[in-house]
This record gives C-alpha cells, structure tokens and sequence, in this order.
C-alpha cells in the first residue's frame, strides 16, 4: 500500500511537470504556472501579489467567458453584452443595488488585501489582451474589468444564496446553508454570516476552481 501511495506521489508529480507552462507578465512576471492532467493551476509565485495576478490568469484560462459573463451580471448590464435574457438578472441585479455597494466595499479594503485585488484583476485583464481568441465576441466586450467587479460578482453571488436561505425562493429558486450572527452575539460586535455556497453544477455563470498557490521550491527544478 505504501508503494502505491508513493507511485500515485510521484505520477502526480511528473503530470505536473509536463504539462502546460505560462508565465502571464512576459519578462516581468514573479510567477509561473504549471497545469496538471486535471486542469488544476499550480502557481509558483515570490509573492502574493504575483501570486494573485497569476491566479486572475489563469482563471481565464480556464474559464474566460463564464467569469466574463459573472460579472456583466453583476453590472447589472449582462442584457447589454449577452441578448435580452439577461433583463431578469439586471433588474434584479440593479434594484438592490449591488454594484454600487461593492464600489463602498471596495474603497474600504485594508492596505494589505487591496493590492492583491487590484493584482487579480490586472491578471484578468492581462490574459483578455493577450488571447482575445481564446474569448467570444460578447464576453470580450465586457473587458476590462476593475476590482469592484470582482466585488459585486461575489456579491451577488452571496446575495443569491442568502435569499434563498431566507426564504426568498420567489427571487432565487434553490437551498443553501447560513448562520447568521447578531451584533450582539459577535465578539466584534458586528452582524455575520457564514455561506456554504451549494453552487449547482448546471450554471452557466458560476463554476467551482480549484488552484494550489505555493511559495515552496519549483517542484520540477533542483
């Protein structure tokens, strides 16, 4: 058993090493991606900020159009980019006005996290320009992209859920799982809410993605 254990370790290992390469920033990049049998992004960074400007990169990579369209929904604008049945999700998106919260929460973002943001989205934007093939027509339209995109699109992402678990099944039709904590139960002394996002397999804006940051030594390299 222990044997096989090893074998698989180093199967995975060599998958890793073989596979596709890219160093999004050409000569100024600090990060490298080496991509496994599974399509998973392994990112090799010297810092987090690359790290991060990596990972936007390599998302569109995988996923360029459905991450372009998450977030022409969460404009409020998808109708404008996509065709009229998007309307719904824009009414809905602009009526309780999620971009112009994430345009507040961006601007209250601490010191430390703001710059990995901003490293996100310039990976985002980064890729769009440099294999607008790789993209449909409509979803290049929505570049570029700025941080209070990312923002509303996890904003409305959460809003979905939490209307659901709330009841609201006549908005978002689905289930989810929340704790919701008062002020006054908070050690902070702030309301939270803690979100196991059940995201459905069958949407065409939303998706799971799996990336493994690391700042070890090159796993194919002495």
């Amino acid at each position: 058993m222990r044997l096989q254990i090893l074998t698989i370790i180093v199967l995975l290992h060599v998958a890793a090493c073989v596979t596709a390469q890219a160093k999004p920033g050409g000569s100024s990049a600090q990060a490298e991606i080496l991509w496994d049998t599974w399509g998973t992004p392994h990112i090799f960074a010297k810092d987090t900020n690359s790290a991060a400007r990596a990972l936007g990169w390599a998302q569109m990579q995988s996923h360029g159009n459905r991450l372009l369209r998450a977030i022409a929904i969460a404009r409020g604008r998808g109708a404008e980019y996509f065709g009229q049945e998007m309307l719904d999700a824009d009414e809905f998106t602009r009526t309780i006005g999620t971009y112009t919260i994430s345009r507040k929460w961006r601007d209250q973002q601490g010191a430390e996290f703001a710059p990995y943001l901003e490293a996100f989205v310039a990976g985002i934007n980064e890729f769009g320009r440099q294999h607008p093939e790789r993209l449909t027509p409509e979803a290049h339209a929505v570049l570029p992209v700025d941080s209070v995109d990312i923002i509303a699109a996890a904003t409305r992402l959460l809003t979905r859920f939490v209307a659901t678990a709330g009841g609201c099944t006549s908005v978002f039709v689905g289930h989810s799982n929340t704790w919701a904590i008062g002020p006054s139960h908070s050690a902070i002394g702030h309301a939270m809410i803690l979100e196991n996002l059940q995201v459905p397999w069958d949407l065409d804006w939303a998706t799971f993605f799996e990336a493994t940051p690391r700042r070890l030594a090159h796993p194919c390299r002495n």
